[in-house]
């Protein structure tokens, strides 16, 4: 008798669970499952049923798909739960959040994002402000207000998850997937001056060897050394991986190092003292 009654208490338990999972976990049990840094969960530790999803995160400027941003200016973030396979989905959920940082890197919560479409709710979980599903819902597409902010913000990333579910409250017959994007600011004559005076600079200068490109604002694509007379000297493609500019078969001298987008813009233009260790 005792260990039906546990039963009971246990398939309660979850149907509560399950419910609330309904109305967006972020209001509802204070959790984030979107995959940012520093979460405990993501949705597809529960949802991972026979119903196959995949998440399309875009940028909308109007109408327009956009992959940087714009200070101070109003956009659209769309989140679309798109089956894939499997079981087709008789609801979706989803839930995102923003950080200021780059892709995987923890950063304060951006708090600019409110619903644009009837779907959608936002709510406070961990200190970070969510946008999340109102309830179960029949279409797969969410909206969400975001006003971008102020010149030199830099990198923003943004977090998103969605399910797919068969609407039995139960997790095992849904479907889950996740998304992370980073957004850059956009690069124009009227931010340039707010991005040379931070982020990016050179390391060790004056130097004899080697030197290293600092950029906090990931940006930095390209860079063109010059002598003082503007004759071309090197040229340096960065990514990633490869931040380091070899410089030992230069003379010792003043050069001018410039700072490029991939798209050409320049960022910032810098003095690079090169200087052979004397014995």
């Amino acid at each position: 008798m005792m260990k039906y009654i546990y039963t009971m208490i246990a398939v309660l338990f979850l149907g509560l669970t399950f419910m609330s999972n309904r109305a967006g976990r972020a209001t509802s049990q204070n959790l984030g499952s979107t995959g940012a840094p520093k979460e405990q969960t993501v949705c597809k530790s529960c949802h991972n049923g026979p119903i196959n999803v995949a998440i399309k995160l875009h940028l909308l400027d109007g109408s327009d798909t956009v992959t940087a941003w714009e200070p101070n200016k109003n956009y659209t973030i769309r989140v679309f739960v798109q089956h894939t396979g499997g079981n087709v989905p008789k609801g979706y959920g989803f839930q995102l959040t923003g950080l200021q940082a780059s892709l995987n890197v923890d950063g304060p919560s951006i708090q600019t994002i409110s619903p644009a479409s009837s779907n959608v709710k936002t709510g406070i979980a961990q200190g970070r402000l969510y946008a999340e599903h109102s309830d179960r819902s029949l279409s797969p597409v969410f909206d969400i207000n975001w006003t971008a902010p102020e010149s030199g913000f830099g990198a923003i990333t943004f977090y998103a998850a969605g399910n797919g579910v068969n609407s039995d409250n139960n997790l095992t017959g849904d479907g889950s997937s996740k998304i992370a994007i980073q957004f850059n600011e956009k690069i124009t004559s009227s931010t340039n001056r707010a991005f040379a005076n931070r982020g990016i600079n050179l390391y060790p200068n004056p130097t004899s060897e080697s030197t290293f490109v600092k950029d906090e604002s990931n940006l930095v694509h390209k860079v063109v050394i010059r002598d003082l007379l503007g004759k071309l000297v090197k040229t340096e493609i960065l990514d990633s991986y490869k931040k380091s500019i070899y410089l030992s078969e230069m003379q010792d001298g003043v050069y001018m190092v410039q700072f490029f987008t991939k798209d050409s813009q320049l960022l910032k233009t810098q003095r690079l003292v090169k200087r052979n260790v004397r014995p």
